[in-house]
């Protein structure tokens, strides 16, 4: 448990510095081909065209920033 622990944390660590950098393809590719996305006041998004487009979209807000943290891994 220990060593997959450590792996979705280092994997959120990756995420986080590549919404960072606004990097949309690291971003992508850690969604699967069907993936589902939920964003905030929108319909549900499917699929990783669709998740491009809209983190593409996210990522030109201006002044836009993310902060996420991962807080628990209680496995």
């Amino acid at each position: 448990i220990e060593a997959a622990t450590d792996s979705l944390r280092a994997l959120d660590h990756e995420l986080q510095a590549a919404v960072a950098r606004k990097d949309v393809d690291r971003i992508i590719s850690f969604y699967d081909d069907e993936a589902l996305m939920l964003p905030a006041a929108k319909p549900a998004i499917r699929g990783k065209d669709a998740i491009r487009a809209e983190w593409t979209h996210i990522v030109a807000i201006p002044g836009f920033e993310n902060q996420g943290q991962l807080i628990s891994l209680d496995l």
